[in-house]
């Protein structure tokens, strides 16, 4: 198989799982990168900067209310050892999805109006019933992917990616051609991020009949208690570090307006195909195996998150340095030249996404230690800096690539010290456990 030549010319004897299965992940991931990326200069002349303003909008809220349904139990879903327990799991994830989403979409029918509009977005009041469908669908999508994680099935969630894609793109541009404006953008966005949980669904039947017979209120009520840490600590953690990544945004639209609004998220969309894409498939299939390993590993965890970080620095490099140099450019031959601003923006911000392609997936280290108290600290650390420097911009009446500059290599600090962290953190637990 050409996977497993490449991954044991890339990881080694160590690490051949993991690449075997980034590396499917990522031939998923790029075929769906691919589909995405060819997309965007459609939609650049079918959308205006403001509709892809409006689309920003959607996708911070989005984002920022989907990690609530679950209370983030699903993050949990791949660690017991026992598949009766996941079962249950699996189960409490499901009924509380249905629960919080039921209360959550109550409060928007109810208050949508002003609570919009208190945070200067106006322009989604006719889409409020969208923001709670398409979570709804994303946090639906997301416990099919842990469960498939579970599974190490990585060849259904490579096939599910492009799928996804396909058919958010092809929804955006069908909607932009009939001029559908800016729906179209909102309806392909909650496409391309739930579309095949479906196939997951027959994939894993079989589980599911198995599950049912496991599947009681007093072992769901077990797997809440034993995984409390979730919804206490990872919770606010995942909320923090969603509204921390959104934050630019709903920054921009608020001091800088739709306009820019729409010229920033064509550059962090564009950037963020690979990293989300490429980036989060290697984050699954790095939890999937370092789970495996358990915290009795620490040694192996730690040779193989060594291998990981250094194959995602040469995997990112070269695409990091042309978007430097020649992002504006590049986007105006893709985009049209009223783009321009996109691209200069795109430049200024691959110094923190090429960093945060390298960290993400170590940051799966800190569910398998159970570090969920550490993880809150970092988000809650991420979230004073952003506020730090976002008053400072509008204190001064900063320029907009003022702050587009200053808030990439904040950024890029920030993952760096993660890296750092991790890889010291698991080095130290590898010489404790030599020792014994």
């Amino acid at each position: 198989m050409v996977i497993e030549r490449i991954s044991r010319f890339l990881g080694g004897k160590g690490a051949g799982d993991v690449l075997r299965g980034m590396l499917t992940l990522a031939m998923g991931a790029s075929f769906a990168r691919v589909i995405g990326i060819a997309s965007i200069p459609f939609l650049t002349r079918l959308y205006t900067p403001d509709d892809f303003g409006v689309l920003s909008l959607f996708t911070a809220f989005l984002m920022v209310t989907a990690p609530v349904l679950t209370l983030r139990y699903v993050v949990a879903v791949p660690l017991p050892r026992v598949d009766a327990f996941a079962y249950n799991l699996f189960a409490l994830n499901l009924l509380l999805l249905v629960i919080i989403t039921a209360v959550v979409g109550t409060l928007l029918w109810l208050f949508h109006s002003p609570l919009l509009r208190l945070v200067s977005a106006e322009a989604l009041v006719p889409y409020w019933w969208l923001i709670v469908l398409g979570a709804f669908a994303v946090s639906g999508y997301e416990l099919m992917t842990m469960w498939a994680t579970r599974r190490r099935d990585y060849r259904i969630l490579a096939r599910t990616q492009v799928f996804q894609s396909f058919t958010g793109e092809s929804v955006k541009i069908a909607l932009g051609v009939l001029g559908v404006h800016p729906l179209g953008l909102i309806l392909g966005q909650i496409a391309s991020q739930s579309m095949g949980a479906g196939t997951m669904l027959g994939r894993f039947r079989q589980d599911g009949l198995q599950g049912l017979a496991a599947v009681s209120w007093t072992r769901m009520k077990k797997a809440a208690v034993l995984y409390r840490e979730y919804p206490f600590f990872r919770l606010p953690s995942q909320f923090l570090l969603v509204f921390s990544a959104q934050s630019p945004l709903l920054f921009a639209g608020f001091m800088y307006g739709a306009g820019f609004t729409g010229q920033l998220g064509l550059a962090l969309m564009a950037l963020a195909l690979p990293v989300n894409l490429v980036g989060t498939s290697m984050a699954r299939a790095y939890y999937a195996e370092t789970a495996r390993l358990t915290k009795k590993q620490p040694g192996h965890i730690y040779q193989l998150t060594l291998v990981i970080q250094r194959n995602l620095f040469l995997l990112a490099i070269v695409p990091a340095l042309v978007i430097y140099f020649a992002g504006e450019y590049l986007f105006m031959v893709a985009f049209g030249p009223e783009w321009r601003e996109a691209g200069l923006y795109a430049s200024l911000l691959s110094v923190y996404l090429f960093f945060q392609f390298t960290s993400a997936p170590l940051m799966k280290v800190l569910n398998v230690f159970g570090l969920q108290k550490v993880f809150l600290c970092i988000n809650v650390f991420r979230l004073a800096c952003l506020f730090l420097l976002y008053g400072l911009l509008f204190s001064n009446d900063a320029a907009a690539a003022t702050f587009v500059g200053l808030y990439s290599w904040l950024m890029a600090g920030f993952y760096l010290l993660i890296s750092v962290y991790v890889v010291f953190f698991l080095r130290k637990l590898a010489e404790k456990g030599a020792a014994l």
